[in-house]
């Protein structure tokens, strides 16, 4: 995928999901606003059926004179009303409001200009109840006294979330699953598009890496078919030596990219052995001795280990430390300073032997050693095309040392070299 297509896709996609979250909290502060237009609605309802059936019990003759005195009395409750009118003022209520479903979460209060009438228990509510949005006149029944009956919900706003709740969760956990949705897919084509990058690398690596060996045979093979080398035999030597030594490079790296192939197809398996572990690491330590002389360096070699057999796989151990004694005279390189050693390590509580190749090469920036033991990673290099490879080797490496199970680790500051540490338990 094109850069450019990627990001006109992340763009629209980032900016569907903001619209998306901006249409969801609308129609959520919709719904809070027109549920608690509802909930003031039902109350004013309630209270103007509390006050119907209160001028409904003054309207019956019969129970008139039970339930009030006559206009000339004061505002008072042993004045204007009875006893029995408190009693049913609180019945009328809390029948209207149990409806609602609302129990213990409001006081109500009748009251005019001077102060509280009913009940004597709201007289420190007054100014609460008579603020209230929710009061209604009783003209109705006393038409000068300035009457009201007003409701204060302690906490209407709690109540109305309370009738939403189960919608606003669903809102909010269908919003974060949309969210993390979004993430995950961003991530999936960063990944894909770091994988293509890397791929991309990959594949123009290797067909550099071949066309050199390629090219060299190919030079070295018209050179035998010439009448005036095919009679000089050290010629003849020199240019078969060279195609064999080419070869076998050649070889090499297409092992690498099939060794790849067998770890994701999973067939790879380890044929373990009784090996000398002093004489392994000494054989490899050798090789690239002769490798970073060339350069002006040198690989030493230090065997702290009381073990001196492991059960291993031959081949895929020597692998491990040549791959990390190669990237280290690379990256150290010129005059690279290899140290290879090998100790007694326990870990978990099992045994085995810590391999450590240190190097005083450049070291690695923080930001690329989470990345390092990644397939096709490689450590950009800026201007300096020198150092070649698949990004394969250390992924060989963490690899191996998982089949084994065991673990590999670095340990690297800028300008100060790099370590790298592999654990081979004991069989």
């Amino acid at each position: 995928m094109r850069p450019y297509t990627f990001r006109m896709i992340a763009f629209t996609a980032s900016l569907a999901l903001i619209g998306v979250i901006f249409t969801q909290s609308f129609w959520v502060r919709n719904a809070i606003k027109h549920q608690e237009e509802q909930f003031n609605a039902k109350v004013k309802i309630a209270l103007k059926t509390v006050a119907n059936q209160l001028f409904d019990l003054k309207s019956d003759s019969l129970q008139r004179e039970e339930y009030y005195c006559q206009e000339t009395c004061s505002l008072n409750i042993s004045g204007m009303f009875t006893p029995k009118f408190a009693i049913a003022l609180d019945s009328l209520i809390c029948a209207e409001f149990n409806c609602m479903g609302l129990n213990k979460e409001y006081i109500y209060g009748l009251y005019n200009e001077r102060g509280m009438i009913l009940p004597e228990q709201a007289e420190g509510n007054y100014m609460l109840i008579k603020n209230s949005r929710h009061n209604i006149s009783l003209s109705c029944i006393h038409r000068s006294g300035g009457l009201h009956l007003g409701v204060y919900f302690f906490n209407q706003k709690g109540i109305v979330m309370r009738q939403l709740a189960g919608w606003i969760i669903l809102s909010v956990v269908f919003t974060f699953i949309v969210i993390i949705s979004y993430a995950l897919t961003v991530m999936s084509f960063l990944r894909q598009k770091k994988l293509s990058e890397m791929k991309s690398d990959f594949v123009s690596n290797m067909t550099h890496e071949f066309k050199t060996p390629i090219s060299t045979i190919s030079l070295a093979s018209e050179m035998l078919t010439k009448p005036q080398v095919v009679g000089d035999v050290d010629k003849v030597k020199k240019y078969a030596a060279m195609i064999y030594n080419e070869n076998t490079r050649l070889k090499n790296q297409v092992e690498h990219v099939l060794q790849v192939t067998a770890f994701e197809q999973q067939k790879i398996t380890l044929n373990y052995d009784r090996i000398d572990l002093s004489e392994a690491l000494k054989m490899v330590a050798e090789v690239f001795d002769l490798y970073a002389r060339e350069s002006g360096g040198k690989v030493v070699f230090e065997n702290h280990a009381t073990v001196k057999n492991i059960y291993t796989d031959k081949i895929h151990f020597s692998n491990v430390v040549s791959n990390l004694l190669e990237n280290a005279v690379k990256y150290a390189s010129p005059n690279p300073v290899i140290k290879l050693e090998a100790h007694n390590h326990s870990f978990r509580g099992g045994k085995g032997i810590m391999i450590i190749v240190s190097d005083n090469g450049p070291g690695i920036l923080p930001e690329y050693q989470r990345h390092i033991f990644k397939k096709f990673y490689r450590i950009p290099t800026g201007n300096r095309h020198d150092v070649k490879g698949f990004g394969l080797g250390l992924y060989y490496v963490k690899t191996i040392a998982t089949l084994h199970g065991g673990w590999v680790q670095l340990n690297s500051q800028p300008g100060r070299g790099s370590r790298f540490s592999v654990f081979f338990p004991e069989k």
